[in-house]
Parts: structure tokens; C-alpha cells; sequence
């Protein structure tokens, strides 16, 4: 699959094409299919923007598993998920995610990157596609000299970067607002163009004050490093109500410190302190859909033994207390 050949979608991701419905305003385009009865439930949709941004979305539960091989050429990804279930296969890295998170993929020019979607699982996520070229139309030819930290966005041989970071509420909140556009079809795609730009320049922006990559070049990770990573940070959100010491993580994946460190921060987007809140502030808030459990005990099953540091570190990530978020979902509710 090519993102200049987007025609090529239904017979790769068992789509149903008689289902096939398009829309179409000035130079934005957009295409909705379900998926074939026998391969899930579902959709996506395909968005072209005239300005050169392109997004998929996918709201599926797959009965069969599904290979897709992507050739990504001068395209760059961000990808916001929300649910999710994948293997990518980049070069030689093999990634396993499965947890919310929003990524950059930033393959290299010439390569295939193969991903697997497996069986009775979930993809609920937006994707946008864009060139270097998009980014210099947003910001000015001169971006890359004024936001170094931005150099992750360009394409050089050789280069092959896949970077997960924690959602923060609002990169979660555009991303399920475009997952759920319900206005009139006149205006659909200027919304869906300017949620996409919005998300976009969030995404941007996260990357330019994020401390993430300043300290690269202290730290070289080899492949085994990587494992490491991966393999502490899935020990992390295994254990979340239960505090893993940076010491028991060390010996746990036979990594120093130093290296756990800077090495969450660069492939993660943040030390494994930050992952750790990030993570349990956000299983919070979705707890919080439920009117049965008590926001006490929803504190104590995320890992909060007080509730005081609880309320204080929900209100610094959400900007309203546990009870307020409750009272929005419910007008009201178990305290």
C-alpha cells in the first residue's frame, strides 16, 4: 500500500466495496467503507485535504487477521491510538504495541514496513499522513533551523524511527472528536480538514517542548538496549498499582540506570516515573465512566495510596478534579 494510491484500500484492509460512499467539497475528498461481514465489524474512512494532509480512520474489530504491507516513500506518520493490537515490522525492529498511545513513524525512503492486526481485536485510531514539505507550509521553510528538535520529521537514508509517547487529555480528546464527527455533510470535511490540521499542530507542538531528544546524545542504544526498553515499560503497565522500584527494573531487564532513563525518555517520550502517572491518570479518567466505583477506590486500584497526591496529579493532567470529570459524565455520582 501506497499513500498516493489510496484506491488500493479495499482489497488490503477487507473492505466491503459496495459499501463504498464518497464525499466531496472544493479539493477535500473522503471515502467511507465497512468492512466484509466475514472479516469484522466496522469502517474507516479515508480523507484527502487539497493542501497536501492526508487521515485515516479505523473503528474495527477484526474477525480475520490482517497483513498489510506499507511503503511509506517520502511519508510521515502520526498515529493516535485508542485501541490497538499490532505487530510492526520496520527493518529489523519488531514493535508490539498495545497500549493508547499516539506515535511518529518515519520509515526509511526505500522501505516496506509490514504491520499485523490480529484476530477478535480492536483498531480504533487516526492516522495522518504528510510530507516534510507539509510541515514547511505550516511553519516556514526555515523550520528546521528554528525547531531542531523537529529534525525526527525528516526523511534520510538509512533513517528508520518508530517513537511512542503517552497521550495527554488533549491529543485523546481531538482524536476521539474526529473519531465521532457528527455534523451536517456540507460541512463535514472543513471540519474534518480542521480537526486533522488542529490534531496536527498538538502533535507538532508536543514534539518541540518536549525534553525527549536533548539528551539523545548522551546514550547510544543498540537493538538488545531497545528490547530492554520495551520489555521494562510492559513490566511498568503490567504492574501499575504496584510501584516497580528503577532498581528491580534495572536488574529485571539488565540495563543501568543512566541508560533506562534517557533511553525511556527517547523512545517513549518520557522517564518511566512520567509513563508510570501518565498511564495511571489515564485508566483514572476512564474509570470515572463508571458511576459504581468509588473515586477512592478507583485511586487505590491505579496505585494512589493518597488520595490527596491523587486529586492533585488528576487536576495538574486534566484541569478538574476527580469529581468534576465524574459530574460531567454522570451530572452527579458515587464520590
Amino acid at each position: 500500500m501506497h499513500w498516493d494510491s489510496l484506491h488500493d484500500l479495499p482489497q488490503n484492509l477487507l473492505l466491503d466495496d459496495n459499501s463504498k460512499r464518497s464525499f466531496q467539497n472544493l479539493d477535500c475528498k473522503a471515502s467511507w467503507w465497512s468492512l466484509r461481514k466475514e472479516s469484522g465489524d466496522g469502517h474507516v474512512e479515508i480523507f484527502e485535504f487539497g493542501d497536501g494532509l492526508k487521515m485515516i480512520l479505523l473503528n474495527c474489530r477484526w474477525r480475520e487477521p490482517l497483513e498489510i504491507d506499507i511503503f511509506d516513500g517520502e511519508y510521515l506518520r502520526f498515529n493516535f491510538s485508542l485501541k490497538l493490537n499490532i505487530a510492526m515490522f520496520m527493518g529489523e525492529q519488531t514493535i508490539l504495541a498495545h497500549e493508547p498511545a499516539w506515535r511518529l513513524i518515519n520509515d526509511e525512503p526505500k522501505a516496506v514496513m509490514r504491520e499485523n492486526l490480529q484476530t477478535d481485536t480492536d483498531s480504533i485510531w487516526v492516522t495522518l499522513v504528510f510530507k516534510e514539505s507539509y510541515v514547511e507550509k505550516l511553519m516556514g521553510k526555515d523550520v528546521w533551523s528554528k525547531h531542531p528538535k523537529l529534525d525526527i520529521l525528516r526523511k534520510k537514508s538509512g533513517r528508520t524511527l518508530h517513537k511512542e509517547f503517552p497521550f495527554d487529555h488533549q491529543l485523546n480528546l481531538v482524536s476521539s472528536q474526529i473519531l465521532s464527527l457528527n455534523v451536517s455533510e456540507d460541512l463535514f470535511l472543513l471540519i474534518a480538514q480542521a480537526k486533522a490540521r488542529e490534531l496536527l499542530v498538538l502533535a507538532l507542538d508536543r514534539l518541540i517542548s518536549s525534553e525527549s531528544y536533548q539528551d539523545e546524545h548522551k546514550i547510544k542504544l543498540s537493538e538488545a538496549d531497545r528490547k530492554a526498553l520495551n520489555l521494562a515499560r510492559d513490566m511498568l503497565c503490567a504492574n501499575i498499582a504496584n510501584s516497580v522500584s528503577i532498581k528491580e527494573l534495572c536488574a529485571a531487564v539488565g540495563i543501568n540506570r543512566n541508560k533506562l532513563h534517557y533511553g525511556f525518555k527517547s523512545e517513549f517520550g518520557a522517564t518511566p516515573q512520567q509513563l508510570v502517572e501518565d498511564r495511571r491518570l489515564t485508566l483514572s479518567y476512564e474509570a470515572l465512566k463508571d458511576p459504581e466505583r468509588k473515586i477512592y477506590q478507583i485511586a487505590l486500584d491505579v496505585g494512589y495510596t493518597n488520595q490527596g497526591s491523587f486529586a492533585t496529579a488528576f487536576k495538574r493532567r486534566f484541569g478538574l478534579t476527580p469529581k468534576e470529570v465524574r459530574q460531567s459524565f454522570h451530572g452527579g455520582g458515587a464520590g
